[in-house]
């Protein structure tokens, strides 16, 4: 068997048995609602609109902007 062969097979089973494992999908929701929960009020006002705050918005006009970038990151990293 070719090594290509071979690792499409490994890989296919492994996504396979990844998307069947209700414990790995359960975990993937749970860490995923977890994830936009935490990082939510750094970025929405708490309004029913879920407005943008200020350093998402200057994100938005520029998404190449690398000290919107670094803005955005260190919002995160004081959290």
């Amino acid at each position: 068997m070719e090594l290509i062969t071979l690792t499409s097979a490994v890989v296919g089973y492994l996504t396979k048995t990844l998307k069947e494992n209700k414990t790995f999908t359960d975990f993937t929701k749970d860490f995923t609602s977890a994830t936009v929960n935490w990082i939510r009020p750094l970025f929405l006002k708490d309004d029913k609109e879920d407005q943008p705050k200020e350093v998402l918005e200057d994100l938005k006009k520029d998404l190449d902007s690398e000290p919107q970038q670094n803005l955005v990151a260190a919002t995160i990293a004081a959290y």
